[in-house]
């Protein structure tokens, strides 16, 4: 699947939450990752910052892969291993709100809308007309 193909399907994420390896482009969260595999939707839950940076022994503490499988309803099988959890979904719509409702635990990067005339720079530049 291509990057932009990703951004299409998680447009409620930040683009910069589209990552690239050696399989390819994957949905990335500090404690997250969701890539596209035969038909299936992968889901690792671990320290993937650590990950990423080839700190294979790095891992997330029991206490936080209980709580965020908690949140998983109980027809998703969950394999667990020392420090990390994984499981498979082809249900998109279900994945896409259940990453959205869990985002911050993920810790992946929600996209922020830009609104001139709510932002603080409208607020800044407010009675500085162009002379």
């Amino acid at each position: 699947m291509t990057k932009s193909e990703l951004e299409q399907i998680f447009d409620q994420f930040a683009k910069t939450a589209i990552k690239e390896d050696d399989d390819g482009w994957y949905l990335f969260g500090m404690n997250a990752s969701v890539s596209w595999v035969d038909n299936t939707w992968d889901v690792n839950i671990c320290n993937q910052a650590a990950y990423s940076l080839g700190r294979y022994t790095a891992r997330l503490g029991t206490g936080k892969i209980n709580n965020i499988c908690a949140t998983l309803p109980e027809s998703i099988t969950v394999i667990r291993l020392d420090g990390e959890s994984y499981f498979q979904t082809t249900d998109l719509e279900w994945l896409k709100s259940w990453l959205f409702e869990n985002r911050l635990a993920l810790r992946i990067k929600k996209r922020v809308s830009f609104n001139p005339n709510s932002s603080n720079l409208a607020k800044n530049n407010a009675g500085t007309a162009p002379a």
